[in-house]
């Protein structure tokens, strides 16, 4: 087993009292536990790490994965979700990242201890009817609406047009004032909360909470008194429960000295370095290359973000404000770090 790629899925406490039952993956591939001190890593066994040959295979793929760390967190367990089409070389390469990233690992298990993730997606039951609504209460789309009478086709498009624009920023300030209602409700049940950017027209929100497992009753009614205070015209969706994926999911990865190399070389630095020494080039770079310079030149905006990961990379290796940067130094490392935090 030593020599076979491991796919991994999460971290989770570990206690030999306590240890976690085998979970088929959806593929016919059961997990097992990679232990390292009071913690272990999840994982399966698998040939290495391959691009799924079409969307179809990538959806069963994530589907599989979804289906261990759902298990998991049904059974109750704490899980730090890795992410999604993570391998590593081997029984021993997962042991070595489980100890580099030890202290971070510790901490998230400690915080998401107990909890669970719960996505809602609320939507209007009918949009259609809204319109129409907004239309027949708003004063200025009637009066407009009136106008349209007896004018030429150019002079009736430009009042539609201004309709139109009047019918979106009063749906806009509606879904704003009910968006409002709804987070301020079941913020008040969960201890965290985070809300992906952009909506359809008919979504209000889509958002994941962050709640006590011992609380899910009490987010239940939270959401039942929303569907009785909006008088039903909002659908809502729910899924959970869920492992933290918008909270804590983790990027681990083994690093060759390549990618040190091309972080080096992009941030201008040789194979010995300071703490200080890394965020001065980086500083340095990152203002020459900021996207507020030249708005709308994508260049900049991929330079920038190059010279953050590089900056980010290379400060992984410091140690008490020194930074060894050379081939020898840099074999074996883990890169491990929350990618949603």
């Amino acid at each position: 087993m030593n020599g076979t790629y491991k796919y991994l899925y999460g971290i989770i406490p570990f206690s030999e009292k306590n240890s976690v039952p085998a979970v088929a993956d959806g593929s016919g591939k059961e997990t097992h536990e990679i232990v390292y001190r009071d913690m272990a890593c999840v994982v399966s066994d698998s040939r290495g790490p391959t691009e799924p040959a079409d969307r179809k295979a990538l959806i069963q793929a994530l589907q599989s994965h979804q289906a261990v760390m759902e298990r998991l967190i049904k059974d109750g367990v704490t899980i730090i979700p890795i992410k999604f089409g993570t391998y590593l070389g081997g029984e021993k390469a997962v042991e070595n990242a489980l100890e580099a990233g030890y202290g971070e690992f510790s901490r998230l298990l400690d915080s998401m201890s107990g909890k669970m993730e719960v996505n809602v997606t609320a939507e209007w039951r009918s949009l259609e009817t809204l319109l129409r609504e907004i239309a027949e209460e708003n004063p200025e789309i009637s009066m407009l609406k009136k106008d349209i009478a007896g004018k030429t086709p150019d002079e009736a498009f430009a009042l539609k047009v201004r309709i139109g624009s009047a019918v979106k920023s009063a749906l806009d300030r509606k879904r704003e004032d009910v968006k409002k209602r709804i987070l301020e409700s079941l913020r008040k049940v969960a201890v965290d909360a985070r809300l992906p950017d952009g909506t359809g027209d008919s979504v209000i929100l889509t958002a994941a909470f962050l709640i006590e497992r011992s609380k899910e009753n009490f987010f239940d009614e939270a959401l039942n008194g929303l569907n009785g205070s909006l008088n039903g015209s909002v659908d809502f969706k729910y899924i959970s429960p869920l492992p933290p994926y918008s909270f804590c999911t983790m990027e681990v990865k083994e690093v060759g000295y390549e990618d040190i190399r091309k972080a080096k070389e992009l941030l201008g630095l040789g194979d010995e370095a300071t703490a200080v020494e890394i965020r001065d080039c980086y500083q340095k770079k990152a203002l020459a290359y900021h996207p507020d310079r030249e708005r709308g030149n994508p260049l900049l905006g991929a330079m920038f973000e190059d010279l953050t990961k590089a900056y980010r990379l290379l400060n992984k290796f410091c140690r008490d404000g020194k930074c060894p940067l050379g081939q020898k130094e840099v074999e074996g490392f883990f890169y491990v770090e929350a990618v949603n935090l």
